[in-house]
């Protein structure tokens, strides 16, 4: 059953569609990422149940 407020307000139509002109792009130059942190071998330490947290 649909709300008061949804009775009183027909639903949106949907907009137009916009589409990016490549002259509307900025020309950024960013360096590579470094990933070389995803290749590091992986350690799991524990917490300490000794040390408060």
């Amino acid at each position: 059953m649909p709300h008061l407020a949804q009775r009183q307000h027909p639903p949106q139509e949907p907009g137009a569609l916009h589409l990016t002109h490549q002259q509307d792009l900025l020309e950024l130059e960013l360096p590579a990422p470094d990933l070389s942190l995803y290749d590091a071998p992986k350690t799991h330490n524990p917490p300490d149940p000794s040390t408060p947290a």
